[in-house]
């Protein structure tokens, strides 16, 4: 067999790093326009989320000042899980870094809090519904619940059973819990808009002993 020319074994380098260019540049348009994507059906997510967090917000509000915290609060939750998104694979995040950044307001009260569950990671809208609920929770329990106290606790556990997820916030040794006569947004996020992300249901029970979501 003829050994090739010099010439030859340059034009066929050649070739090949011109095709290993060609492909690696397809490579990064195709990874650039799957990234565009899911940015912008996180953004769609977050901007859904977040009109009706002001809509339901500013519904029936007389004190203005009140909505306007309330609704920057809850904007903070919805952007600290954005930010837990953004530090992972822009698709899905981790539940423990869900829950932990969510609850990352109310640090001051860490010490009285328990997590446990496997890990599961949660998709885009899934991060953002879990997060504005456990703002919520987490928001009431310091106004008025277990952590209203000096020695109230909550515990936090996820699993998944039966190939379904199942989540609990359970508030312990806090004052009596009364039933409220109306309920707000945050009920509204508990009960009807979490369990639909994920594809199941949400319910919050006012116990004397204590609130339950799950």
């Amino acid at each position: 067999a003829r050994e090739w020319s010099d010439s030859e074994v340059e034009f066929m380098r050649s070739i090949f790093e011109r095709t290993h260019t060609a492909i690696e540049s397809i490579r990064h348009e195709a990874e650039r326009d799957i990234m565009t994507a899911e940015l912008a059906h996180r953004m769609k997510n977050m901007l859904s989320i977040a009109q009706v967090v002001v809509n339901q917000t500013l519904r029936g509000t007389e004190n203005i000042a009140e909505a306007r915290s309330s609704i920057f609060s809850r904007l903070n939750a919805l952007s600290a899980a954005q930010d837990v998104l953004t530090r992972g694979d822009h698709q899905a995040a981790p539940i423990k870094r869900v829950v932990e950044s969510a609850l990352n307001a109310f640090s001051s009260h860490s010490d009285r809090v328990t997590m446990s569950g496997i890990n599961v990671n949660l998709t885009s809208q899934q991060s953002l519904g879990l997060a504005l609920a456990l703002h919520e929770l987490a928001t009431n329990a310091v106004k008025h619940g277990a952590m209203s106290g000096e020695m109230g606790e909550v515990q936090i556990s996820w699993s998944n059973i039966d190939n379904g997820f199942h989540f609990i916030w359970q508030e312990s040794d806090g004052p009596t819990v009364v039933d409220p006569a109306a309920r707000g947004f945050g009920s509204t996020i508990l009960d009807r808009v979490v369990g639909g992300y994920f594809n199941g249901e949400a319910s919050v029970t006012f116990d004397p002993a204590g609130v339950r979501f799950s």
